[in-house]
């Protein structure tokens, strides 16, 4: 869908995830044991990282040969085996309750083109550089929750190239990094893993725009679900349009967005859709800091 843009593994719930709630059930945008399995499965199908746990040795992650993962990893994909039963048949389960910290930095590797042509890692200010750079193309969401997770994921102070993997922080380290980031996770009003978000044009002044995250999209408006109040995405276009900067800057909480006529005021009553189209062939930059 998106051609040359780095994403996150992820996709469709499938049916052997779990059962969902109805579309018009506002429990349909909460967590639960479908989305978290699906998730698993997806990374697991994109990545070759398989999240699941050695009922044997349930302080351990399942290790595998990589000819077992790869054919576990291609027939999962193909629908040939249930996902699932193909964990439980290599005595574990996904590790669905709580993920731990796993002993050993697993390195993504790419699904023979099936869905993605490269499978990378590395640390978040590492792909914030790349795309301040120009080297990568990033959408808004990706962008965004990158700044957010560079908060609490950093690279080693001695590790300098960008992509380098080694040296590599201890377990230690990166156990203390996660629990930051869940701690991160719990917080907010609502909390971040409650939040629902689809952003909005507030702003729009010659070659700035402004993308408001605090609203939960029309399928939500009559619920009490809210987005993140705190934060907007500020895009700047360059002379032919293209995106040239991104920033994540901080806003007074339910601040009213300035608009500046009622042509304007026409634009924000259309404007409440997930996103903003961005050309294909836009080059991505990122200049200067973000405002965290």
């Amino acid at each position: 869908s998106f051609p040359s843009a780095h994403v996150f593994p992820g996709g469709h719930i499938a049916p052997q995830d779990g059962a969902l709630p109805p579309p018009d059930d506002v429990r349909l945008h909460e967590d639960n044991e479908a989305y978290r399995l699906g998730a698993i499965r997806e990374c697991f199908e994109e990545s070759g990282i398989l999240l699941a746990r050695n009922k044997e040795r349930p302080d351990q992650l399942l290790q595998l040969n990589d000819v077992e993962r790869e054919w576990g990893r291609r027939a999962v994909h193909n629908n040939e085996i249930n996902f699932t039963d193909w964990v439980h048949q290599h005595t574990a389960a996904p590790d669905t309750p709580q993920p731990s910290v796993p002993d050993a930095l697993y390195i993504p590797t790419p699904d023979g083109g099936i869905e993605h042509t490269a499978a990378r890692f590395l640390y978040p200010l590492e792909w914030l550089s790349l795309l301040q750079a120009g080297s990568i193309r990033l959408l808004e969401p990706q962008f965004f929750l990158l700044s957010l997770i560079a908060q609490h994921l950093s690279q080693p102070p001695s590790s300098h190239s960008i992509g380098s993997v080694a040296p590599s922080h201890t377990h230690e380290t990166l156990a203390a990094q996660r629990i930051s980031l869940l701690d991160f996770v719990k917080t907010g009003d609502p909390p971040w893993g409650e939040k629902c978000i689809s952003p909005w044009t507030a702003k729009k002044r010659h070659n700035r725009l402004v993308m408001r995250l605090d609203l939960p999209g029309p399928e939500l408006e009559m619920t009490n679900k809210r987005g993140d109040d705190e934060r907007v995405i500020c895009l700047e276009f360059g002379d032919k349009g293209e995106i040239s900067a991104r920033k994540v800057e901080w806003r007074t909480p339910r601040e009213p967005p300035v608009l500046k006529d009622e042509e304007e005021q026409k634009e924000h009553t259309n404007s409440r859709s997930p996103s903003r189209e961005v050309n294909k062939d836009d080059q991505i930059a990122l200049r200067g800091k973000e405002k965290l």
